[in-house]
């Protein structure tokens, strides 16, 4: 669960689980399972309670996401399927607050000061970036205002995340974290791997 303060305001989160997981046989990794928790279900759970506003971007299984979220939201026209920067640009119009986390369904593991760290770095800025050694993580924290600024950069036709946040008034937060932590699962082999995490941890308590 994540770590909090009085000063801290609340805020909407952007979970990212419309893509296609190619290399897991199609599966939506959002739902994939890991001590009987989807994903999804995983990531929500570490947010709290600093997040009470969840806004799911996915363009499959709508019902089953429904279970985790009030609101899931598909890549509206004429960006479907245009990776994450589409799938942010639509679900900001439903976010409930003006700062919005956003992560991905297939990051299950996240530091307990994100949220903190990221929101006192934010100030006066747009966007505050997760990184380690200097390298962007998909998991940041923005401002809701900042949809127009990615409308303008689809309707250009770009699309890359880390071009878009390199062109807004951005700042970087460094975290020294260690694998699993914002370890993606891309594989068996990493779903495997992060299982075994959890077995550790079940078995040292």
């Amino acid at each position: 669960m994540m770590s909090t303060n009085k000063e801290q305001q609340m805020m909407s989160a952007i979970l990212l689980a419309g893509g296609e997981a190619k290399r897991l046989d199609g599966a939506d990794k959002g739902l994939l399972l890991i001590e009987g928790m989807p994903l999804i279900a995983i990531i929500i759970q570490q947010l709290q309670p600093v997040i009470d506003d969840i806004v799911i971007s996915s363009n499959h299984n709508r019902e089953q996401y429904l279970l985790h979220a009030d609101s899931v939201i598909t890549d509206a026209p004429p960006y479907e399927f245009a990776g994450p920067l589409a799938g942010i640009w639509s679900c900001l119009a439903s976010c409930q607050h003006e700062q919005v986390l956003v992560t991905c369904c297939d990051i299950p593991l996240l530091p307990q000061d994100l949220v903190t760290r990221l929101q006192h770095a934010l100030d006066k800025h747009d966007v505050a970036v997760a990184t380690i050694d200097d390298h962007k993580q998909a998991v940041l924290l923005v401002r809701k205002h900042c949809r127009d600024s990615i409308q303008q950069f689809l309707a250009d036709d770009n699309r890359s995340l880390l071009q878009w946040i390199e062109q807004q008034d951005y700042v970087s937060v460094d975290f020294e974290c260690q694998p699993p932590v914002f370890s993606n699962i891309n594989t068996r082999d990493d779903l495997d791997k992060l299982q075994a995490h959890f077995n550790e941890l079940n078995n040292s308590q």
